[in-house]
């Protein structure tokens, strides 16, 4: 992992969120902690609790950021970064952004970062009612908020010029709605291995979401700092 920056390190795109950062922390660390994998070099998880510490810190990372060449910035739309609005595609796309990327990215946010949590109080026994009580109405509240999702997302074609993003946010969506049904089968018949493909999939859903914010920053529609 030498010469790598810390994006490389988490392997997520320059483009990323916050919240994407600290999923790929997650996954990482729990392939490389030395606790949960012997044989492994300390070294590496050091390299990415830097990384995490810089990347999850506005002003760190901005800091950091500034040490690099090409680097855009994470995913925003402030009124002074906007393009001037030449034509109809600058508004259809302005408005795409506000009305459907971003609340959907919100909402599929929201249920991936918090099934971490989740997850974590359902493991001490994934076969006790209460905990498993807990982990239904949250699967119940993300079901909701993803039917919400999709209904937006639904509501306005997106503009030609964001097709690849509007792709890459259409297939997270999917992956979204996978892994809670498969969660949900767990609920059903206490089977670990939903857990396991619901967690798989939640995680691809999170992967495309990074390409999605990357196809948007690399769309012109927010310009560079």
């Amino acid at each position: 992992m030498e010469n790598r920056t810390h994006y490389q390190r988490l392997e997520v795109s320059t483009s990323a969120s916050t919240e994407q950062i600290k999923a790929a922390y997650r996954r990482l660390a729990r392939q490389h902690h030395p606790d949960l994998n012997n044989g492994t070099d300390a070294e590496i998880m050091k390299q990415l609790n830097e990384a995490y510490a810089v990347l999850t810190e506005i002003k760190r990372r901005e800091s950091y950021d500034q040490t690099l060449e090409d680097i855009p910035r994470p995913y925003h739309v402030p009124k002074n970064q906007i393009k001037p609005r030449g034509s109809r595609e600058d508004e259809a796309q302005v408005l795409w952004l506000q009305r459907i990327y971003h609340p959907v990215s919100r909402s599929i946010s929201r249920i991936v970062d918090s099934f971490e949590s989740r997850l974590e109080d359902l493991s001490y026994d994934p076969y006790d009612d209460e905990l498993v009580e807990a982990f239904a109405e949250y699967l119940e509240t993300s079901q909701r908020s993803c039917d919400i999702a999709w209904t937006t997302f639904r509501s306005k074609p997106n503009p030609a010029t964001l097709a690849l993003a509007a792709e890459y946010l259409y297939h997270s969506l999917n992956q979204l709605k996978d892994g809670l049904d498969e969660l949900g089968y767990f609920v059903q018949n206490y089977g670990v291995g939903h857990l396991h493909t619901g967690q798989d999939l939640l995680t691809i859903c999170a992967e495309l979401m990074c390409k999605a914010e990357e196809a948007m920053a690399n769309s012109g529609l927010v310009q560079r700092r």
